[in-house]
């Protein structure tokens, strides 16, 4: 099969123009394939959606030729797979785990959710099983050997792996869209192909350092870095912990590739991330020459990401202004959690 990269352009605001160093969702692999074809489509709403890291469309749009048989947007795990495509089984032990059997094969194989709890986690794994299979034997033998019993494809932490199944043949096909913690990870896509499942193609976002970053932005992470101290889950200077390192980096490549995608929650405010910080400064010197660095470097980083936003979409000085002012307060507020101020 050829195989060749698509990369598509993309209308980022209406008001936007796309620019040189911004690219929309790139599909690798199969690009004539119809699963691949709607993953890329998915992609490219989910990137210009306010998600904080695109994840597949849960609803499927009027003329798509699928329809979403797992991995909805629920509470419950069980909720989120349609019961006319998977027969839910009973599963003995370990406790909490769940496994969701698809009910009519598709030549010669069904698709399998594993689901297992573990540390308040749930975890999911996608695998495809051999039809003459019986569902008692499966239960049976995952518990032993579950790779005698079937082939793994993909798994995932907290999400449940996301299922369309196509409208025309009757066939499943599924999007890994990588790990929760990732910042824009890619997407792999797996259908059927020769009596087997196989990942066919990759829709691919591109990262933040693939983009022109303004130095002063460059500045900012470096300082802000330092003030929380080397290593991940590590806090230097005591009277606050880190957040998640994923949340941050996200927050970064949001606002040099997403500046629509605007965080609408964080742990502490603006006003107590700044009465925290001035209290922590009164620890020490270095603290205190640090915090001058850091407030010293906001405006300027301000104005080079507000800069860019002109140039790379195209916005007017009021709309990059405003934008940029709000990202800027969003990255400080990322680094810092100050128990004390709530």
């Amino acid at each position: 099969m050829k195989r060749w990269i698509v990369v598509l352009g993309i209308a980022v605001l209406a008001n936007s123009a796309m620019a040189a160093d911004v690219d929309g969702p790139a599909l690798i692999g199969a690009t004539q394939s119809a699963p691949c074809r709607e993953a890329l489509g998915m992609a490219q709403a989910a990137f210009l959606s306010d998600q904080a890291q695109p994840v597949p469309a849960v609803q499927v749009s009027a003329t798509s030729s699928s329809k979403l048989v797992a991995g909805a947007d629920v509470d419950e795990p069980a909720d989120a797979v349609d019961p006319r495509v998977f027969t839910k089984l009973p599963v003995p032990e370990p406790e909490g785990a769940v496994v969701f059997w698809q009910t009519q094969p598709s030549h010669g194989r069904r698709l399998v959710i594993d689901q297992v709890t573990r540390s308040m986690h749930d975890t999911f794994k996608l695998r495809s099983v051999n039809a003459a299979l019986a569902p008692s034997s499966y239960v049976k033998r995952r518990a032993d050997d579950p790779a005698e019993a079937s082939e793994e494809l993909f798994s995932s932490v907290l999400r449940i792996p996301v299922i369309f199944q196509s409208e025309g043949t009757g066939e499943l096909w599924a999007i890994d869209s990588g790990s929760v913690f990732g910042t824009l990870p890619p997407w792999k896509v797996y259908f059927q192909e020769s009596g087997r499942y196989r990942m066919g193609c990759q829709i691919q976002f591109q990262s933040a350092t693939g983009a022109r970053v303004p130095r002063h932005i460059k500045r900012l992470e470096n300082l802000l870095l330092r003030s929380v101290g080397p290593g991940r889950g590590h806090a230097e200077f005591g009277s606050f912990h880190h957040v998640f390192e994923a949340d941050r980096e996200r927050i970064w490549t949001n606002a040099i590739l997403r500046p629509w995608s605007i965080p609408q929650q964080q742990f502490n405010t603006r006003a107590q991330v700044d009465a925290g910080l001035k209290q922590w400064a009164r620890g020490g010197q270095a603290r205190g020459a640090l915090l001058q660095e850091i407030l010293s470097q906001l405006p300027l980083a301000e104005r080079s990401l507000a800069t860019r936003y002109k140039h790379a979409f195209g916005m007017d000085n009021a709309k990059s202004e405003q934008l940029a002012h709000r990202w800027i307060d969003a990255m400080l507020r990322a680094y810092y959690y100050f128990p004390d101020q709530q």
